[in-house]
């Protein structure tokens, strides 16, 4: 999604740069699709998640494939006309595709902003259900709930990879004494709006009213099933 050449953008001078860095299934998604809506944050998507049609962007904007050489096709492509490129990045992104190289030194003016859930069971149930449906993320209400079957070790695993990359950011970030944006996907359910006001506010960066989504462009994919789920996996497991 957003990867054709018609959201390629003119060529700006880039004079800030925003990285969303995010945890599996912390509405990264719902953020990002609905910033791209704005036209004054970049196009923030997963250009390092090296799989299926992001794999196809980046054989189509960058023959030559060095991190220096992507970064600037990205820029020249992807930069809104307020001089704003964005990216999103897991952290597992940062430890393969990038081999731990700090992203925010390539980058004019960079700022993080760190995207993260509260309720870590929660987080690992959509994030065990998404991976075994294979469906990160719904535009439509109407989209049926993915048949997944229960697993309490399938949670568990998710829950520690969850764990494991909100520590994995947290040491990063105190290694390089960055001091990250926070942002919940709590906050954003609580008021959207008011969420993405915030953000631009710490941002520095002008967006008019009528231009915030009163709405994300995704739609939420939990049921009554996560609620059930996640009293079953609590009561189960004693350690969390």
């Amino acid at each position: 999604m957003f990867l054709q050449d018609k959201y390629d953008l003119p060529t700006v001078k880039v004079n800030k740069s925003v990285i969303f860095a995010t945890t599996p299934r912390s509405g990264s998604n719902m953020l990002c699709f609905s910033l791209i809506q704005t036209g004054v944050v970049g196009v923030p998507l997963e250009y390092f998640n090296h799989v299926g049609e992001m794999r196809a962007f980046q054989k189509r904007i960058c023959e030559t494939y060095t991190v220096f050489h992507y970064l600037n096709a990205l820029m020249n492509r992807r930069a809104t006309a307020n001089g704003v490129f964005s990216l999103k990045l897991h952290f597992h992104q940062l430890a393969t595709s990038l081999q731990m190289n700090p992203l925010h030194e390539f980058l004019p003016n960079c700022q993080y902003v760190y995207l993260h859930r509260k309720d870590k069971i929660r987080q690992a149930i959509s994030s065990y259900i998404a991976y075994q449906s294979n469906q990160w993320f719904s535009l439509h209400p109407d989209d049926k709930v993915p048949e997944v079957v229960y697993s309490h070790d399938g949670i568990k695993r998710h829950l520690m990879e969850v764990m494991k990359s909100q520590n994995s950011w947290a040491s990063y970030f105190k290694k390089y004494r960055l001091r990250p944006i926070v942002l919940t996907y709590e906050d954003m359910i609580q008021d959207f709006t008011q969420a993405v006001r915030g953000l631009f506010t710490d941002l520095g960066i002008q967006c008019d009213d009528e231009k915030i989504p009163s709405l994300p462009l995704t739609r939420s994919q939990s049921s009554a099933r996560n609620e059930e789920w996640k009293k079953r996996f609590s009561t189960e497991f004693k350690g969390f």
